[in-house]
Parts: structure tokens; C-alpha cells; sequence
């Protein structure tokens, strides 16, 4: 689920902001939701220093009649969400150069005084920019969270997925290193066409598979590891790899 976050001082334009945000999300059944709305942005700061892992969608307005204004508060946003996404909604067009001046990066900047339909255009905008955003990652990458830190590891670096027995804890194997994290071996397999069970306790990414030793029974990957094959397994990889290269009689 992907977090939004609302930081504007105006309560009417805050409230305007938050159905636009909601009416969108739930007619177009987004896994999306508005974790946060507030006019203070001290408290959003706090809510993302707890949460590391909520990396989001922002809408700030750029002045908050506050110490922090929108500017100073995407700034120390941006430090605790790098991947975040930032829209600004402001009536102050000359504070526009600033945002770049600051290197904020942000997606979009949205003017309160344009016409209400044009404003609404522009959020759903923004939103669907970051769904396909979010689908395209989905593609290209597996979101593994280790140790409180959640990454996006490149599906052409995993070789292989190892459940320990006896053990809540799966090890990722990469082109070099490895991550373990708690997960399910099936929810893995199930979230790549690419990753095929190989044994009872591994799944691999067939796309890294350089040598299936029949012999042995063993597969070896594009880094040199090793790693299991059953007699099922093997069956399931002949459906797959039989007019592969790499598949030894």
C-alpha cells in the first residue's frame, strides 16, 4: 500500500485536497491511502522519522504560516524518503524557482487558484503517474524488506530463494551477497513467471540458470552457486528449458 500524505494549512483546501484524493483512489481501486492530513508539518516529519519504510506520495503546500514552510519541509522530507514523490499546491507562482533551486525533484507543482476541475485533473494526474510508476517497478524489481530497511532488488541480480528447514527466514541469493528476510516460498514463487520451485526449499530465477546437471542433480546459476534439484523440480524445468542450450541430456 502506497502512503499519501497531506500537509496544508488551509483546512478547506486540505479538505478539498483529501476527496479528491480518496474519490480517485477508490473508484480506480488504487492500493493507495491517505495515512496522514495535517496542518502541522512538524507532525508529518515526526510520522515519517517512525515510519522509514512508508516512502509515499506528498502534496505540500509552500507556505504554511509556520516555521517550517513547504520548501524546508520537503527538503527534510526528501532526507528521510529519497524515493518519495512530492507535489506542491500553492497559490505563490514566484515561489516556484525555489523548488528547483533546492534540488527537491519534485513531480508536479499544482496551482490553487487554477479552476477546480483543473486541480482535480492535475492530482489524479500525479496519482496515476505514480501507479504506473509503481506497476513498472513491480516489473523490474523484487521489494524485499531485511532488518527494518525495505530495498528493490533488480530481478536480473537473483539467482536463487533458500527456506532453511525449521527456519521463518528465506535467503536471497544474489550475483554477489545475499539478503535474508521472513517470507513465504510460495508468495515468492507466485511473484514472477520467472521464478520456478526447483525443491521443496528453492526457487529460482530460470533466467540465471547456466547448467542443469542431471547427474548430480544439481543446477548450477550465471554466478557459479550451486544449489538443489529434486526429481519434481527437474520434471517442472524440462517444461521450461527443454529447448535451452544449457540443458545437458
Amino acid at each position: 500500500m502506497l502512503p499519501i500524505f497531506i500537509c496544508e494549512d488551509d483546512a478547506v483546501q486540505r479538505k478539498r485536497l483529501e476527496r479528491i484524493i480518496e474519490n480517485h483512489t477508490s473508484i480506480k481501486e488504487l492500493d493507495m491511502q491517505i495515512v496522514l492530513s495535517t496542518e502541522n508539518p512538524q507532525t508529518l516529519i515526526n510520522y515519517v522519522e517512525k515510519h522509514p519504510d512508508a516512502s509515499g506520495l506528498y502534496f505540500f503546500d509552500m507556505d504554511l504560516n509556520c516555521e517550517i514552510d513547504g520548501i524546508a519541509l520537503a527538503r527534510k522530507v526528501r532526507a528521510l524518503d529519497p524515493d518519495g514523490k512530492i507535489v506542491f499546491v500553492t497559490a505563490h507562482l514566484e515561489l516556484a524557482p525555489s523548488i528547483f533551486e533546492h534540488k527537491i525533484e519534485a513531480l508536479d507543482y499544482i496551482v490553487k487558484t487554477d479552476d477546480p476541475d483543473r486541480i482535480k485533473q492535475k492530482v489524479m494526474e500525479c496519482i496515476q503517474v505514480v501507479e504506473n510508476r509503481q506497476k513498472q517497478s513491480k516489473k523490474s524489481f523484487f521489494k524485499v524488506t531485511a532488518r527494518g530497511r525495505t530495498q528493490l532488488v533488480p530481478f536480473q541480480d537473483i539467482m536463487f530463494f533458500e527456506k532453511k528447514v525449521d527456519h521463518d527466514r528465506i535467503d536471497l541469493h544474489l550475483e554477489s551477497g545475499q539478503i535474508q528476510f521472513r517470507g513465504v516460498l510460495n508468495e515468492v514463487e507466485e511473484s514472477n513467471p520467472n521464478f520456478i520451485r526447483v525443491h521443496r526449499s528453492i526457487v529460482v530465477n530460470k533466467l540465471n540458470i547456466k547448467h542443469v546437471h542431471r547427474q548430480s542433480m544439481e543446477l548450477e546459476m550465471t554466478n557459479g552457486e550451486i544449489c538443489v534439484l529434486s526429481v519434481r523440480g527437474l520434471r517442472g524445468l524440462k517444461k521450461v528449458l527443454s529447448k535451452e542450450k544449457y540443458l545437458e541430456n
